[in-house]
């Protein structure tokens, strides 16, 4: 599978997830043995306590039960949890965040653990209002 970019597609029934219900899906792509992913914990946390119409979906290669006790044990809260070999996904490394349109496709790509300024660009795409910067 190719690398995932803006603009490609991402196949929605694979996943499970109906991009057109959601509007616009932020899909985390993480594993609970990627030290980036623990680094970015409090971002993930941040993403999922602030209101939008945007569905998030965590997306792990280990089971959705493991995947569930890591992301309640670090305070992390998503819409849903799903199973997948991330690079089916055509994701290349963890964490990568994507976010998806109503029509599966990808209008944003964020990779690795973010600097404060990528953190404020993925609030801002999400259209979260940053309080205290």
């Amino acid at each position: 599978m190719p690398e995932i970019i803006k603009g490609k597609s991402v196949d929605g029934q694979a996943l499970g997830v109906d991009w057109k219900k959601n509007r616009r899906t932020l899909v985390l792509a993480i594993s609970t043995t990627c030290h980036f992913c623990k680094d970015s914990v409090p971002f993930y946390q941040k993403l999922g306590a602030t209101g939008t119409d945007v569905k998030m979906v965590a997306v792990l290669p280990q089971s959705v039960t493991e995947a569930q006790q890591y992301l309640t044990g670090a305070g992390v809260h998503v819409d849903d949890v799903k199973q997948a070999t991330l690079g089916a996904l055509g994701v290349r490394g963890t964490p990568t965040i994507l976010l998806v349109n109503d029509v599966g496709v990808v209008t944003d790509v964020w990779v690795g653990r973010l600097q404060p300024d990528q953190e404020t660009q993925v609030l801002t795409a999400l259209g979260k209002k940053i309080v205290g910067g």
